[in-house]
């Protein structure tokens, strides 16, 4: 990493909380002006996470992931996207917790996009299934296998896809 890509970060932010003054634009104006640089931030922070998971550094893309859920007026498509993104690179870093509650968030955002609703569910259900497989009362073990289950279903419901299927079959 150069440090461009933290540079351009930090000029998104900037766009995003200037001021509409001197002499001031009309709204709309500024309403696609912030918009576009709303989507800049979000492209460099999320291509900068996949690069660093690509290169098995998940604790910057945790880092990278992270500030992009706290850009103001992202969709639910990209909370649930960068959301199940940072519970895959939570649990590569062996934080189950915190993996699964990230991977809960993106199911709840309700993406509207079937691709990343179903990103979203196959998440939660491999954070699931990763609890289950820690677990060590047979009971409680087979409670959070079913409810793995269950997640990879409707996975595959919202979106078919083999993954999910195979989760499925798995748990």
């Amino acid at each position: 990493n150069s440090g461009r890509g933290d540079d351009a970060i930090s000029e998104f932010m900037m766009a995003l909380q200037l001021p509409n003054d001197d002499p001031p634009l009309e709204e709309p104006m500024v309403d696609q002006l912030r918009s576009h640089a709303r989507s800049s931030l979000c492209n460099t922070l999320g291509c900068g996470s996949q690069q660093a998971a690509a290169t098995g550094n998940h604790a910057r893309a945790v880092e990278l992931l992270k500030r992009l859920l706290t850009v103001p007026g992202i969709d639910a498509n990209e909370i649930a996207r960068s959301g199940s993104n940072l519970a895959t690179s939570l649990a590569k870093l062996g934080r189950l917790a915190d993996a699964e509650a990230a991977a809960s968030n993106a199911t709840a955002a309700e993406a509207c996009n079937p691709t990343i609703k179903a990103l979203a569910r196959y998440s939660l259900a491999c954070c699931t299934e990763l609890r289950a497989d820690a677990c060590t009362d047979p009971q409680e073990k087979a409670a959070i296998y079913a409810t793995a289950k269950e997640l990879f279903r409707s996975a595959h419901e919202v979106r078919p896809d083999p993954a999910s299927s195979m989760g499925y079959r798995r748990v």
